[in-house]
């Protein structure tokens, strides 16, 4: 534990994805907690901007090469590369709190090492040199007064694209899950995505039979609105990407991830907050100890997931 009075700026070196930024939510609000009355200021790139924006964890966010001028007591680095521990030095802040790794411990004042597995818990625990304990692992996300949703009373969400093709589930699968959810639920589905996914979208589309309830929304939406559409699910099927971890901040009724090459102890929904489905080469479910490199998702079939509906 380290003593720093009259805390006025604080500096803090954020990721780039969607799904990072938001597992430093837990983290932020804790430090916003702490220090009230100091100024935060987070470097991050467009997208960690539309994230933070208007959430109330920082005071100011600075894009990554954008100059600084402020004399800061302290920095964070969760984003802890060499680069970003040089300049925290270069800035002379007098702490400057980051993860113990190789070419890093020496530009730091407090380098951390942790035993947690999960990054929100990894997060949390680069707080503790600054003694603030005991935080929630909720992951956190306000959505806007002004962010819109279709109009649908009860619909499920696909987001089938993913930025590492590895942890992609197979169109074909989506489309049979959705051929599934309509023999037994009323519910539409709404498909997710950027703007290249709308390809990804239309193969799905034109294999499920009732075309009608299904929909692509790919390309339509801000994080916002998608947070919206998020919030309003019965269920959201992803990959491990960015939207399971938005669906899981604005607390979406069933989040169900699929994990093939991706390991689900990292970055998958933490116990309570959602369903990690995962399987190990031979076709069985894995426990999280497993071997995960180069085992495809599409090991976990379109009726694995409907049992989870």
């Amino acid at each position: 534990m380290m003593s720093v009075p009259n805390i006025s700026n604080i500096l803090i070196f954020n990721h780039r994805h969607m799904g990072d930024v938001l597992m430093t939510t837990p983290a932020l609000l804790a430090i916003r907690n702490k220090y009230k009355n100091a100024t935060i200021d987070c470097i991050t790139n467009h997208t960690g901007r539309e994230v933070l924006k208007e959430q109330n964890l920082v005071d100011n966010i600075v894009l990554e090469n954008e100059p600084l001028s402020k004399n800061y007591d302290i920095a964070l680095l969760f984003k802890a590369t060499f680069r970003n521990a040089l300049q925290s030095r270069r800035l002379k802040i007098p702490v400057r709190i980051g993860w113990r790794r190789e070419g890093n411990s020496l530009l730091l004042t407090h380098p951390v090492k942790t035993k947690s597995e999960h990054h929100i818990h990894q997060n949390i625990d680069l707080l503790a040199p600054l003694d603030i304990t005991n935080i929630s692992d909720q992951m956190i996300y306000k959505i806007s007064p002004s962010a819109t949703a279709p109009d649908f009373s009860r619909y499920m969400v696909f987001n089938p694209g993913a930025s590492t093709p590895s942890n992609r589930w197979p169109a074909d699968h989506f489309a049979k899950l959705a051929n599934l959810i309509h023999t037994k639920f009323p519910h539409k589905i709404i498909i997710t995505g950027n703007a290249a996914d709308r390809i990804l979208a239309d193969r799905i589309i034109g294999a499920v039979t009732t075309k009608e309830r299904i929909y692509n929304y790919c390309g339509e939406s801000t994080i916002d609105s998608l947070a919206k559409v998020l919030q309003g699910a019965s269920a959201l099927i992803t990959g491990d990407t960015g939207p399971m971890h938005l669906a899981i901040a604005v607390k979406t009724q069933n989040v169900i991830a699929l994990f093939g090459p991706a390991h689900e102890r990292l970055s998958g929904p933490l116990p309570g907050y959602g369903t990690v489905l995962a399987k190990d080469r031979n076709g069985n479910w894995r426990d999280g100890n497993n071997r995960f490199k180069n085992i495809p998702v599409s090991l976990i079939k379109p009726e694995d997931v409907f049992e989870r509906l």
